[in-house]
């Protein structure tokens, strides 16, 4: 059935008679009316116009396939959704590397349903591969579609000593995430790596306090650096411990052996980051920097922060000065 469904896709009918000899694809699939081997057959062959992405056709008819005959073939399929065949899609060769979350959240909510104890071994094959997959694919929307399913399959968020490592993956990919240049999207980007990525590493800061501290170091680690840091990083400030982050710049600010170079470019990305929407904490986060180094006496790097940035500081200062209450005169 996989070779007439291919025959389909490479023949030379308009789309509309391809979508008409499609759906007889689709609904061939039906309980008992297919083989074992026929069924793993088409599975195999629709992962790999998933992974190809040659047409917008292809790629849609195979997901519906895909679904379909699995879903109507529960028990075959859960034989096949082994570990072996999810390691494949993660580590696979796909066009648009999304589309192997979309295959493995099928999968899983397919095995899931079918109350098959094998769902649990997937969701720690997934766990023990998470920061790898994160490591090899670190582009934004395929990031964002995994730790979906994470929040999705709780089962699969790493957690112990897996944990820390998981959380550098995914700091690592999104300081490097490339923002929308159009005001209207850069909203809704904040937003979705808050409901996605913030919330699962949320979710590990909250059970794992030291994990929480080693991610709190690798972000000021990585806004220390030269260079353009991602400001992607902002919209996880959020779910930063407080507590973690105040002892953080404490550091950072006071301590002798940090340089005062990595000092000042960690305080000018912080300061550029309140460009952003929803940047909430950053500003307490620079007032309290700012103090630091006062205390230090550390007012070269204070006064090159104020070149560098004398409007952004301004109207933080401004804004700052105008939420304390002025005395009335009497």
């Amino acid at each position: 059935m996989e070779r007439q469904y291919a025959n389909i896709l490479r023949s030379k009918e308009t789309n509309t008679a391809k979508k008409m000899s499609i759906s007889r694809i689709v609904h061939a699939g039906t309980p008992g009316c297919r083989s074992r081997e026929s069924i793993y057959a088409m599975l195999r062959y629709c992962t790999e116009q998933i992974a190809r992405d040659e047409s917008k056709l292809a790629a849609n008819s195979s997901r519906e396939i895909f679904h379909e005959w699995a879903r109507n073939n529960l028990e075959y399929f859960v034989t096949y959704f082994d570990t072996a065949t999810v390691g494949d899609i993660m580590f696979g060769e796909f066009n648009q590397p999304a589309d192997a979350v979309w295959l493995l959240h099928t999968g899983l909510v397919l095995v899931k349903h079918s109350g098959s104890s094998k769902y649990e071994l997937l969701c720690g094959f997934i766990r023990n591969q998470a920061s790898n997959f994160v490591r090899a694919h670190a582009d934004w929307r395929t990031v964002n579609d995994f730790c979906a399913l994470l929040l999705e399959h709780p089962f699969c968020i790493p957690f112990g000593e897996d944990s820390a490592w998981f959380c550098s993956s995914l700091l690592d990919a999104v300081s490097v995430f490339i923002s929308p240049y159009e005001p209207n999207k850069i909203r809704s980007f904040v937003r979705d790596i808050q409901e996605t990525v913030g919330m699962v590493m949320s979710a590990i800061w909250r059970r794992d306090p030291i994990t929480a501290e080693k991610s709190v170091r690798e972000v000021f680690d990585i806004i220390a650096q030269p260079g353009d840091s991602s400001l992607a990083l902002t919209a996880l400030a959020r779910f930063l411990p407080e507590n973690i982050v105040a002892s953080q710049i404490q550091e950072l600010a006071t301590s002798p052996v940090v340089p005062e170079r990595s000092i000042l470019v960690a305080a000018c990305h912080m300061v550029d980051w309140l460009r952003w929407p929803m940047s909430s904490n950053v500003s307490q986060w620079i007032v309290l920097f700012v103090r630091n180094l006062a205390v230090s006496h550390k007012y070269s790097i204070l006064m090159e922060i104020a070149e560098l940035k004398v409007m952004q500081v301004w109207r933080l200062f401004y804004n700052c000065c105008s939420s304390v209450p002025q005395a009335v005169p009497s």
